[in-house]
């Protein structure tokens, strides 16, 4: 995925989670009364702390998956390189795996 895909997939999941709070928001407006207006408070506020925490745990899911590709792509690199030494009929040892693959 590049890190424009990403930047879009966090941008549309903020955009549903915003649209998601503000549906609960009014359906936990309507039909109560303005002594209920505190329980609302403390109920927005929870999930807006929800919405934070699970856009927290999204940036989490992306960093590491950024870093996966990393690791493939030099996984992928190195097969490059041993493919190169066995065409080139280079003799044993082959090239040296490179750290963190």
């Amino acid at each position: 995925m590049t890190t424009e895909q990403i930047i879009w997939s966090v941008v549309g999941t903020l955009v549903v989670a915003v649209f998601s709070l503000a549906g609960v928001i009014y359906t936990a407006r309507i039909g109560r009364r303005a002594t209920e207006q505190s329980s609302q408070v403390e109920f927005s506020r929870l999930l807006l702390e929800r919405v934070k925490t699970l856009e927290a745990g999204q940036t989490d899911l992306w960093a590491a998956r950024e870093q996966d590709a990393l690791v493939k792509r030099a996984a992928g690199d190195h097969i490059d390189v041993l493919e190169q030494h066995i065409w080139s009929k280079k003799p044993p040892p082959p090239p040296p795996r490179p750290a963190g693959i």
